[in-house]
């Protein structure tokens, strides 16, 4: 009779992710020690706030 316990056909591993994530840390979308930067933000922000304020509000359909 042959003795399958020395075989080592190791029992899958647990609690392991399904697959990897596409941004998960310290993968190419999403490097380690990168940190966003705050300023450039604002200034996004700053410059969609001026050009919301600069423009007509469009019409909508409920407007009459």
């Amino acid at each position: 009779m042959a003795d399958y316990s020395k075989q080592k056909s190791g029992k899958p591993q647990k609690n392991r992710p399904p697959h990897s994530e596409h941004n998960q840390p310290g993968g190419p979308a999403n490097p380690f020690g990168q940190r966003n930067d705050k300023a450039a933000l604002l200034e996004r922000m700053k410059a969609n706030a001026q050009k919301a304020k600069d423009e007509p509000a469009a019409p909508t359909e409920g407007d009459a």
